[in-house]
This record gives structure tokens, C-alpha cells and sequence, in this order.
């Protein structure tokens, strides 16, 4: 594999991550604010989290 290849697809990738933390910004600062109101979630209370602010699959979100 060429340096050219490896380099596009480290690009690629690093784009894609992007784009998934900032799709799920809401979830990843709601659970950032509980976490530091209490250092402790379970994991039902992580769970309602991420499902009241993840992006539904199928929406422009």
C-alpha cells in the first residue's frame, strides 16, 4: 500500500469520526453534565440518556 493510500484513508476515516461525534454532541454533553453532577451513572441511567439525544437512525440529524 502506497503512502498516498494510507494517508487517504487515515483522512477518510478521521472525517467519519468527526462527523459521528458531532451527530452525537447532545448525547456526549448531556452525559458529560451528568457525569460531573455526580461522578456515577448506571447503566440504564446512560442508556436513557443516549436514547433521549442520539440522533434517530433515518433523520437529518
Amino acid at each position: 500500500m502506497s503512502a498516498n493510500t494510507v494517508n487517504k484513508i487515515l483522512a477518510d476515516e478521521m472525517s467519519a469520526a468527526i462527523r459521528l461525534i458531532e451527530s452525537n454532541k447532545p448525547a456526549i454533553d448531556a452525559l458529560s453534565d451528568s457525569l460531573m453532577k455526580r461522578s456515577h451513572l448506571n447503566g440504564a441511567e446512560i442508556s436513557s440518556l443516549l436514547e433521549k439525544y442520539s440522533p434517530k437512525k433515518g433523520t437529518s440529524e
